[in-house]
């Protein structure tokens, strides 16, 4: 009832503008609609693909007319013509690397497979190339009258299966890099994992296939990928300990003679960081050996070797042979750790 009244009130002011002015107004209202729902596939199919989703219903369109001299509003309703724009990616979040994008005017659609021009495949699938066996995803939305449209529904996925169906495809061996990630925040002197997701996106098995990873511009790893049926996905994962802070560049490189292109290099550019500190406290017998005071187990066993720095103002005579809790900021130098002491007590 709220937006009604809204609604009417910027009418009237639009009403009120066209008698001052002495012409006629055009105000036109599109109601806000949900997208459409998915419906199929969703699951392993073949050539041809029944895509379908449920249709939407924006209602009547209503276009007021306002005419200064009989001052009396006309309102004329229609339906709006309803279309429906269908995506298909390789990619999860379909917008990223759009491999077909069309138009159709009902809420189902046939798909073929056929890589010719007004077919909707882009400019992200190779030329007279069609999907290839393996994993994909679609999305579509409602393009409501002219100029409106609906948000883009749920993302749908499905495998591709060309031994299935009655289509058909050409045989197309395509492997990319789908995403290049590290585990853990890069700091320096700490170790950090370097994963590559490598998916193989054609029809054909693939063994032997080589991947460099660099830091820097200096090799990390070169790594043969795991043999690959079509459609499957593997992670190839390296260590990397960053030296110094700043910005880094890790590039993923995968040696392979196929159409796409585009996904053969991968590249991110993390922050390396000094390690952060911690507090934290270690305790045991202080005693004195011959490179200076150490911390020693229950056993006498030596765990900690204790360094007096001139900038740390404790002395830890009066200690010697006594039971103690150092505590203070926990930090890793090269293979080992340090801690900065800023208080030391005695334990029972």
């Amino acid at each position: 009832m709220h937006a009604f009244v809204r609604a009417m009130q910027r009418l009237a002011l639009t009403a009120a503008l066209a008698f001052a002015a002495g012409a006629t107004a055009y105000a036109q209202t599109i109601p806000q609609v949900p997208p459409p729902t998915l419906i199929s596939p969703m699951l392993n199919v073949g050539i041809p693909i029944l895509f379908q989703w449920t249709p939407v219903n924006p209602g009547n369109v209503y276009n007021f007319v306002l005419q200064s001299r009989a001052r009396t509003p006309q309102a004329a309703a229609g339906a709006l013509a309803v279309s429906y724009e269908l995506q298909i990616s390789d990619q999860p979040d379909v917008a990223s690397h759009t491999l077909v994008d069309l138009t159709t005017p009902t809420t189902i659609f046939m798909f073929q497979n056929q890589n010719l021009p007004g077919s909707g495949f882009t400019n992200q699938q190779p030329p007279n190339l069609p999907l290839s066996g393996g994993v994909y995803y679609w999305r579509v939305r409602a393009l409501i009258g002219t100029g409106s449209s609906t948000t883009f529904s749920s993302i749908g996925r499905f495998s591709l299966d060309l031994a299935r169906g009655g289509g058909s495809s050409t045989p197309v061996h395509d492997m990319g890099i789908t995403s290049l990630v590290l585990t853990t925040p890069a700091y320096v002197g700490a170790a950090t994992v370097i994963v590559a997701t490598v998916q193989n996106s054609g029809t054909f098995a693939e063994q032997d296939v080589p991947l460099s990873i660099t830091a820097n511009g200096g090799q990390l790893a070169r790594i043969i990928v795991p043999p690959t049926t079509s459609g499957q996905t593997t992670r190839i994962t390296t260590i990397w300990t960053p030296q110094v802070k700043g910005i880094a560049q890790i590039t993923a490189l995968l040696n392979f003679s196929g159409p796409n292109q585009n996904r053969k290099l991968a590249s991110i550019t993390p922050n390396v960081l000094d390690q952060p500190q911690f507090v934290t406290s270690l305790a045991g017998t202080l005693k004195l050996g011959p490179n200076g005071y150490f911390l020693a187990n229950a056993a006498g066993r030596e765990t900690a070797l204790v360094l007096e720095a001139p900038s740390v103002q404790i002395d830890f005579g009066p200690f010697l042979g006594r039971k103690i809790v150092i505590r203070g900021t926990l930090s890793k130098v090269d293979s080992s750790f340090l801690i900065v002491a800023n208080q030391v007590s005695l334990t029972q």
